[in-house]
């Protein structure tokens, strides 16, 4: 058994499913796994992809074609950071179902965190084909082609995600951002603000906050927000570094110095 000691009300609902239960196809055994199976996205839910592994593993042990199991194992396994297992665990998903839009959502996810960007938006695009409502999927693609440089791109994927109903301060600060790379600098203002009504504790709403007061050379309130940003999250520093919104100001003393004392 798999399944970690935080997870102990499933490990009680597994031993309730009796061996003439589990064996063959009946209706009851499928009620059962349902039920595991659910258990088992509740305690991911709860912040527990660890706990959660288990569970689908189990799951899998009784039944590897529960493809179900195979996509919660893959967001568990991205969670904690085992790319490699996860995208194993995704590519099984879809060799059982290629329709699979939230399989290749998260294959894209994963490739993404693996530094293989092209192969990451190729999965975004193939979800988007099966189904563009997906608001969610609009957005991991808006976000990568942020980070890829294409702004223009970036803006009319994550204004596709906001027209289905994605309203969050992610969505906002990353059509901000895109905006004020493309010099739409008002309406970047108009983003970034109601991003940080949403999140005003989030670092990087304040970080592309920042973006946006070096883009359009106002100094004194770039460094407030990029100091805010550094407080919540001094990770932020070396990419300040490499961001091209702030290369201005480079070769600024003031900026320098609160970038290196982050870091």
């Amino acid at each position: 058994m798999k399944t970690p000691q935080g997870a102990l009300p499933i490990l009680i609902a597994l031993f309730a499913i009796s061996a003439s239960t589990i064996a063959g196809s009946s209706p009851a055994r499928a009620q059962s796994l349902q039920l595991f199976y659910e258990q088992g996205v509740e305690i991911l839910e709860g912040g527990m992809p660890e706990e959660a592994l288990g569970v689908f593993e189990d799951i899998l042990d009784i039944d590897p074609e529960h493809k179900m199991a195979w996509y919660q194992k893959s967001i568990c396994l991205f969670r904690l950071e085992e790319y490699e297992s996860a995208l194993e665990a995704a590519e099984r998903t879809l060799v059982m179902d290629a329709s699979f839009t939230f399989g290749w959502n998260i294959k894209g996810n994963i490739l993404e965190a693996l530094e293989r960007p092209q192969e990451a938006l190729a999965c975004y695009d193939i979800a988007l084909d099966t189904n563009p409502w997906l608001k969610a999927v609009w957005l991991n693609r808006g976000i990568l082609l942020n980070k890829q440089g294409l702004y223009l791109e970036a803006e009319e994927s994550i204004g596709r995600a906001i027209q289905l109903g994605e309203h969050s301060a992610r969505a906002y600060m990353e059509l901000g951002y895109a905006r004020t790379m493309l010099q739409d600098y008002l309406k970047a203002q108009d983003n970034m603000a109601k991003a940080l009504i949403l999140e005003p504790g989030s670092a990087d709403a304040h970080y592309y906050q920042a973006c946006l007061e070096a883009k359009t050379g106002e100094k004194e309130s770039m460094l407030k927000y990029l100091s805010q940003a550094l407080q919540l999250d001094p990770e932020l520093a070396r990419r300040a570094f490499l961001d091209e919104a702030f290369f201005q100001f480079w070769e600024d003393e003031d900026f320098d110095s609160l970038v290196r004392e982050a870091e």
